[in-house]
């Protein structure tokens, strides 16, 4: 009998160890898009219109966000100062260095008066409109 509670004792003392170190393991697992939606914010220094400063001499690519995380993307026209809304957005910042719209990523950097943004491989300019 002593022999049968000590391998139940023994046991059970296994298994919570087992389920403890189980347990423990599972706490530090996350993901790194779980981490960074903890950090998701709105920079405000992108607040507003932008246009893009480059050498297309008729349209140019804009966006125009807002402090609540939406937004608008479409193109301007600088002879007629008109905008094409084309999309509606949502978008997000992450530490002040990824800018996430509609679920894209993107390297982006603003000081205020210029953004950058790079996509695809390439850096696009951006100045406040």
């Amino acid at each position: 009998m002593k022999n049968v509670r000590f391998y139940k004792s023994a046991f059970l003392a296994i298994f919570v160890l087992l389920m403890g170190t189980n347990m423990m393991s599972c706490s530090d697992d996350t993901d790194d898009a779980d981490n960074e939606l903890l950090n998701k914010e709105y920079d405000g220094t992108l607040y507003g219109e932008w246009v893009e400063d480059s050498d297309n001499r008729y349209i140019f690519d804009y966006y125009c966000f807002y402090s609540d995380g939406t937004g608008i993307h479409g193109s301007y026209e600088p002879d007629i100062d008109w905008v094409n809304e084309d999309d509606d957005i949502k978008w997000y910042t992450v530490n002040d260095e990824y800018l996430y719209i509609d679920g894209a990523m993107y390297e982006y950097s603003c000081d205020g008066s210029t953004l950058e943004i790079e996509m695809n491989g390439r850096t696009r300019h951006y100045y406040e409109k």
